[in-house]
């Protein structure tokens, strides 16, 4: 009886511990859909030490000192050993692994949209044990330099200061997409291998040929999406580790979302307002008419939504308020702003019995005209859906991460003022594409390029990623080019970049 009695104990103490944790200033505003008891019942009698542990912990302990600061840290993708080396020197805080090392440790092809189906689980965790141990081998080199050199020198003589290699490794884990089971096994051994943080993005990956081509991302439904968060935090629990959650919003670039069944997407799926032959019937019969390049399935996609008028429910009826007779301006404008307040979180069918209080139920709206071939309904891309999705996002995360095609300032502020209003502790990063392939004499950026790292810090992102897959080199980020990111501007960065390309 006494086993079984320190049994019950031991648990309960383990619980009230895990509890105490919870409550603790590092997750005291995480959401968990789950008890403390489940977590523990799942760890067993021996406690696992893993290397991302204690680099959780410093990883978050950095991100939260460049906010207080004002500061932002950038994050390359970390390709090589060499680079690990680069990454340390130069004071880039954090090593970034990104989805398209995936593509290019399995594929060979950079150009690549997603991985192939067939990449192994095990890739990932791979790649980051390999650059913890190069991080690890560079560490131990230098304590026994600075040994060899004191001896030498003598136990009073000054050496250089030491360079901390271990810099916490983030690292996508989109591998496995929706796949809970599997998302949860790959997140075990991407802590295992010492991951510090795991970045999720809120688009899926589709083997659609003709949504890749065309650079179409498509969007998990709400909830789907913070199901794979909750199995991200509750196998870092399991592991007790403080595993930092990133999710990153691809609602910018998104064209679809997978499915309607949640509600919290409905204001922002498109419908077409025009009575007119399904989209994908469309398409379809241009295929077999000849047409398959993207820039010619797009051409007929951008036409069948200007001739069908295509827009959310709220905007349509927003319209229909407009059109209506017998209204004031004053009158018309009221009534069109409280009806987006109104519908700003609603389902359709609270929408539409909304709408026939104004009289508006016979305004024509079909979400099902625009749905892609794949079954996909169109999506709004614009920045309230992706601040609608952040907000849902933010309980069950440690930082949100902003995707947007082009640096921009002001739509990096609007985000942050939004979502700092309800989630003021919610770290934020901000992610862009490799600058070699931004024009940088394009106007539509209304930022001056020199200083867009700080610009965007000065707004509250902390954390910025550049993604510099296209330039697989070992030479690309040695020190004259990264140093130049932070001692010149962005500019003479990308040139560069795209001088060392070029060679």
């Amino acid at each position: 009886m006494s086993f079984i009695a320190d049994d019950i104990n031991n648990f309960k103490n383990q619980v009230y511990q895990l509890e105490q944790k919870w409550r603790s200033d590092r997750f005291t505003h995480t959401r968990r859909p789950y008890n403390a008891d489940i977590i523990v019942s799942k760890r067993g009698t021996f406690k696992l030490e893993h290397a991302g542990g204690p680099l959780s912990k410093k990883l978050w302990s950095v991100l939260n000192q460049i906010q207080a600061q004002g500061l932002g840290t950038v994050a390359f993708d970390t390709w090589n050993p060499s680079q690990v080396l680069t990454t340390s020197t130069q004071n880039l805080e954090l090593s970034y692994i990104s989805n398209q090392q995936v593509i290019i440790e399995t594929q060979g092809d950079p150009s690549s949209p997603i991985p192939s189906p067939a990449t192994p689980l095990s890739t990932l965790p791979r790649k980051v044990d390999q650059i913890l141990r190069s991080q690890v081998w560079f560490d131990r080199r230098q304590v026994e330099l600075r040994h060899r050199l004191r001896s030498e020198a003598g136990l009073d003589s000054e050496l250089p200061l030491s360079v901390d290699f271990y810099r916490p490794i983030v690292v996508d884990a989109d591998l496995v997409g929706s796949n809970v089971p599997s998302l949860m096994r790959l997140s075990r051994l991407l802590i295992e291998r010492g991951a510090a943080g795991i970045q999720l993005d809120d688009a899926q990956q589709t083997y659609s040929s003709i949504l890749n081509q065309a650079n179409i991302k498509v969007l998990y439904p709400v909830g789907q999406h913070i199901n794979r968060l909750v199995a991200l935090r509750a196998q870092s629990d399991i592991m007790d580790t403080e595993t930092v959650v990133f999710t990153k919003l691809s609602s910018l670039q998104a064209g679809y979302v997978a499915s309607n069944l949640d509600t919290r997407d409905h204001p922002y799926i498109l419908g077409a307002t025009v009575p007119t032959r399904p989209l994908a019937e469309v398409l379809r019969e241009a295929q077999a008419s000849g047409a398959s390049t993207p820039d010619q399935l797009n051409f007929i996609r951008n036409s069948w939504m200007n001739n069908a008028n295509v827009l959310t429910y709220r905007d349509a009826i927003a319209q229909a308020i407009r059109l209506k007779g017998g209204l004031s301006p004053d009158q018309i404008s009221k009534e069109v702003e409280v009806w987006l307040d109104n519908t700003r979180n609603t389902s359709l069918d609270h929408a539409k019995d909304l709408a026939s209080q104004l009289g508006l139920e016979k305004v024509f709206w079909d979400w099902n005209l625009p749905r892609s071939q794949e079954g996909y309904y169109m999506y709004a891309n614009t920045l309230e859906a992706a601040i609608s999705r952040a907000r849902h996002f933010a309980p069950y995360s440690d930082v949100v991460t902003l995707q947007s095609d082009a640096p921009d300032i002001g739509l990096a502020d609007a985000f942050a003022v939004s979502l700092k209003k309800d989630h003021k502790n919610l770290l934020l990063g901000y992610s862009y594409p490799p600058l070699q392939s931004i024009d940088l004499t394009l106007n539509q950026y209304h930022v001056e390029l020199a200083s867009i790292v700080q610009q965007i810090a000065d707004v509250g992102f902390a954390w910025q990623t550049l993604s510099l897959n296209p330039l697989n080199s070992n030479n690309v980020t040695k020190d004259p080019v990264a140093q130049q990111l932070f001692d010149s501007s962005i500019v003479t960065f990308a040139s560069a970049l795209r001088k060392k390309h070029s060679e």
